[in-house]
């Protein structure tokens, strides 16, 4: 249904430039800052092989300034193809001295219709024709823009601590369903940083 995630975040970043953290419903568990998170494994719960092990990566490298973070495939290997097979894949983890987990995972997506506006052009001064009623100038044209249908996909991004399997963080963002793979993740990373340093979450 989905093989492959997009970077259009639709909701939860914040638009006005004015919010400290870039998610707006992150949720936070109490007792947080009470669970290092010591090294961190990434899973991407993807239908493509490629696109999970691509997304695991780019998490390991945009994370890397603040969290030791790892891909999941050079960990469990395979892709845990449910709930079930992924706490597995989060206990193995441990066992291997991993003290937290991240999870990228798809959870709905719809179908809408969008509007892109068209670019606007500027004209020199004294620009246009003659028409049947003289001059007529065009300082300013707009390109009418055009509809298109996208696929809407909401994603949830959780953090756990795999001591007890407890989960510290969790967000929802919707996402535009397309090919631009790495500007997804690079947004959904850079919006958890900062979002974990708000949350004191992050040193």
């Amino acid at each position: 249904m989905w093989s492959r995630v997009v970077i259009l975040l639709v909701c939860l970043v914040s638009l006005n430039g004015c919010a400290t953290s870039a998610f707006q419903q992150a949720w936070v568990a109490p007792d947080a800052q009470a669970h290092p998170l010591g090294k961190t494994v990434a899973f991407a719960m993807l239908a493509s092989e490629a696109d999970r092990r691509r997304a695991e990566d780019l998490f390991a490298q945009v994370l890397a300034p603040a969290m030791d973070v790892t891909a999941a495939y050079g960990v469990v290997g395979e892709a845990p193809p449910d709930r079930d097979a992924l706490a597995k894949a989060r206990a193995k983890a441990r066992e291997l001295g991993y003290g937290s987990a991240l999870v990228l995972r798809p959870v709905s997506s719809r179908d809408e219709v969008i509007y892109r506006p068209g670019p606007g052009y500027m004209f020199a001064p004294g620009w246009g024709y003659y028409g049947r009623h003289g001059f007529i100038g065009h300082p300013f044209m707009m390109d009418p823009g055009y509809y298109q249908k996208v696929r809407v996909v909401v994603v949830e991004l959780s953090l756990y601590a795999l001591a007890g399997d407890h989960l510290l963080w969790s967000t929802n963002a919707e996402v535009v369903d397309s090919a631009e793979l790495e500007g997804v993740v690079r947004r959904l990373a850079d919006g958890m940083i900062k979002d974990l340093l708000a949350k004191g979450l992050l040193p």
